[in-house]
Order: structure tokens, then sequence, then C-alpha cells
């Protein structure tokens, strides 16, 4: 009986800390498009002000990334997005500059071939992309360690099998 609602118990907190999880991501992901948004006014501002102001606004290691704004973009996407999709999206909400390359939609594309590689997201029909959802959780079982309750989670799913 004991076990049974141990067992219970363990569900239960693993519900509760998966929608914890869930919306501390569509936080995250929130939070990533705002910073984008943020560093993309103060780089105009600046230009606007004069270009030896715009000379003296630095990147900062703490800025967002392209990577960081396209993974954030498919995550937070209904339909898988195409690259020109990500583009698009980037553009109207102002994310992040894209005027600075001369071919932004390479951009993309390399920002996603590199999520690909770390098994984030993948490639489905016709050129769109959704999370990878089996590399993500797999990475994070395997990188968790000893004793933990992912660990043990692992185990408990093994033994289902």
């Amino acid at each position: 009986m004991m076990l049974i609602m141990a067992k219970n118990y363990y569900r239960q907190a693993l519900e509760n800390a998966q929608a914890d999880l869930a919306r501390a991501v569509q936080q995250l992901d929130y939070w990533t498009m705002e910073v984008g948004k943020a560093q993309t006014l103060v780089k105009t501002l600046a230009a606007k002000v004069s270009d030896e102001v715009a000379a003296t606004i630095e990147e900062s290691p703490d800025e967002v990334g392209i990577q960081d704004i396209v993974f954030s973009c498919i995550r937070r996407s209904y339909l898988a997005p195409t690259a020109k999709d990500i583009r698009d999206k980037i553009n109207i909400e102002q994310l992040y500059d894209l005027s600075r390359y001369s071919n932004p939609l390479a951009v993309i594309h390399q920002a996603i071939k590199r999520l690909e590689k770390a098994d984030k997201v993948k490639q489905i029909e016709d050129g769109r992309y959704v999370l990878d959802m089996a590399g993500i959780i797999g990475k994070a079982l395997i990188n968790a360690p000893a004793g933990s309750l992912a660990k043990a989670f692992q185990a408990e799913i093994a033994k289902e099998k």
C-alpha cells in the first residue's frame, strides 16, 4: 500500500514539475524575444543619434544571439515554421537586426543547422522545423547526475518495459 502511495506521490510531483517547467520555458522564450527587441531598439536609436554613439554600443556577452531567437521562434510556433517564416517573424517583431547580413535567410539556416546538430530541433516535411523532444529529453536523462529524480524516473521507465 505504501509503495502505491509513494508512486502516486512521485507521479503527482512529476506532473507538477512538468507544468512548472513548461511555464518556465514559456517565460524564457518570452524574455529571450523581449531582450532581442530591446537590443535591436538600443542599436537602432544609437545609430540615429550619431555614428560615434553607435560605435560605443558594444556587443555584450549576455546578448541574445540569433540562435537563441531562432530556437524561441520555433518553440513558440503553433505550426511548424519554415526558415522564411522565422525570418518574417524576426523582422516583423524586430527581434534581431537582420539588416546587417547580406543574406539573412542563410544566417537563419545556419542557426537551424546548429540547433539540429545539438538535437534541439528537427526538420519535418517541406522545410518545416519542430522541437526534437527525443533529443532534448534523451540528453537530459543521459546527463542527469546519479541519484537524481531524472535517473530514478529513467529506471522506473526501464522497469515498465
